[in-house]
């Protein structure tokens, strides 16, 4: 099968919520930086590579690249959640300014034989088992992920085929496993053998990919433990289909700021500038004709610096009229 014959686009890839006590000001921005991070994890799709950057000047200016928000009662936790949706464009680019891989929003489709070992028991969730516990914790997973992940119907077909399989559960290409899952052109198709034991539950995974098996095991909690196995699924494909822009990698730019009248005004802007935490070296080359003139060094992508700025309102950005496009100079003026 081809890396991109049965992709699904995930559609809620830059929204997420989280449960809130209140619907006051000050609780939603406690949580914005909480969802971002949601959905930072879903976007990128490595946790170790969020991991190695400092993103505490991208979630501090969370509340700069949401578009919407709603708050919701959740049916099965019963509690109140906030909901945001994020500007893509605007996260994407601050993304590629800190030199983070982005995955595309489509994504390969993966089918999923859960097959819930309880007791001299065993059994193969398909869709209709929609209320059980295993089955809505594969969901958060892979919606926590940004996985597009389905479980088999389980119908007639599907019990004919796997009347003798769960005595032996491999993933060869020969498998009655593998020969069910023809008919669902799934690229990706995994085996997920839950056992329940007094301290909790052991998933024996094994996931097919155009020939290629991959095995491996996750332990804990049910939920904690199907999160785990698909956090690896998605790290692994992370590395496959993600993408670094080399070109939003850009760091050290010439500042020039207009408009400077005195004294004061240009400790305000030096104090300013030394305090953001997108910046991580200033250094000043120049104060003339009401200009001040800085060489920076970014820690974060010019995308953030520019929307912070915009956000904390001391300064104003302007475009000269012999400005390049891709220049390394960034004119902004004081505002009074």
């Amino acid at each position: 099968m081809g890396t991109t014959s049965f992709a699904a686009e995930v559609a809620d890839l830059y929204q997420s919520r989280t449960a809130i006590s209140s619907q006051n000001e000050a609780e939603r921005q406690r949580a914005t930086a909480t969802i971002l991070q949601q959905v930072l994890v879903k976007v990128v799709g490595k946790q170790s590579a969020l991991a190695k950057k400092d993103l505490s000047g991208l979630l501090e200016q969370a509340d700069q690249f949401f578009t919407h928000y709603a708050y919701e009662r959740d049916p099965v936790l019963a509690n109140q959640q906030l909901r945001l949706t994020f500007n893509e464009k605007a996260l994407n680019q601050a993304l590629s300014a800190m030199g983070l891989p982005i995955r595309h929003k489509s994504r390969p489709e993966s089918l999923i034989w859960l097959v819930v070992n309880t007791g001299n028991s065993q059994r193969i969730l398909g869709a209709e088992d929609q209320g059980s516990t295993a089955y809505q914790a594969v969901k958060q997973a892979a919606r926590q992920r940004g996985l597009p992940i389905f479980l088999p119907l389980m119908d007639l077909q599907d019990q004919h085929q796997l009347r003798f399989a769960l005595s032996s559960l491999t993933m060869d290409e020969d498998s009655a496993f593998v020969q069910a899952s023809k008919r669902y052109d799934a690229e990706i198709i995994i085996l997920a053998s839950v056992v329940t034991h007094q301290e909790g539950v052991s998933i024996t995974w094994q996931w097919l990919k155009e020939g290629e098996l991959q095995r491996y095991q996750s332990e804990g909690e049910l939920s904690s433990a199907l999160s785990e196995g698909l956090k690896i699924l998605a790290e692994t494909l992370a590395e496959e289909f993600a993408v670094v822009d080399t070109k939003a990698l850009k760091r050290d730019y010439q500042m020039i700021i207009r408009d400077i009248k005195d004294f004061t005004d240009y400790s305000r802007v030096q104090s300013y500038m030394n305090g953001l935490q997108t910046v991580s070296q200033v250094e000043i080359v120049s104060l003339k004709d009401k200009q001040l003139d800085l060489k920076l060094r970014l820690a974060s992508g010019l995308t953030l610096l520019n929307q912070v700025i915009q956000s904390d309102g001391l300064l104003m950005e302007e475009r000269a009229e012999t400005q390049q496009p891709n220049s390394d100079i960034i004119y902004y003026r004081l505002r009074h």
